[in-house]
């Protein structure tokens, strides 16, 4: 047995699961390993998703803490406007609840690279598994436009108490 079956045994044992997934910035293959989803480019200050993707562990749950860590490629297409990325979580089809956002307050003409990770707590609309995540940008000004993508590197682990069968 190895030593990450053991620690999901473990963690069985304890009443919680773990999932670890890479969900994002899947494509064509690089010669240097680095991937991005498809630029998504926005225009009118509207947001727009640049990804959205299902986390899916093995069977539902309610989620004890979810940790993430994703990196996002931005820029303007004036190099002056403000660009505004946002990252969202929801339980399947529910209600987006914000977990975290940053205004590129210097954007450029060429793509920029920012991470929001952390840690993040349960609350309505975003307590169990499975779930969404999503990221979209936004031109902040509406005058030019934004554009957005999502590495591949970003990661999401959920912690859940899975749901007992009813007898």
């Amino acid at each position: 047995m190895t030593i990450r079956a053991v620690k999901a045994l473990s963690n069985v044992w304890r009443g919680y699961l773990e999932n670890i997934e890479f969900p994002f910035g899947k494509g064509d293959l690089t010669s240097n390993g680095i991937q991005f989803s498809d630029a998504v480019t926005e225009s009118a200050g509207t947001a727009t998703a640049v990804e959205t993707v299902s986390i899916n562990p093995p069977g539902e749950g309610d989620i004890i803490e979810v940790m993430f860590s994703i990196t996002v490629a931005s820029k303007s297409s004036d190099g002056v406007n403000d660009v505004a990325i946002v990252m969202q979580a929801r339980n399947d089809a529910g209600t987006w609840v914000t977990i975290g956002s940053y205004t590129e307050t210097t954007p450029n003409t060429t793509y920029a690279e920012q991470t929001l990770s952390g840690t993040f707590e349960v609350e309505t609309n975003f307590n169990s598994v499975p779930f969404d995540i999503r990221v979209t940008v936004a031109d902040e000004d509406g005058a030019k436009t934004a554009t957005a993508k999502v590495k591949n590197s970003s990661w999401v682990k959920v912690k859940y108490a899975p749901k007992t069968a009813q007898g």
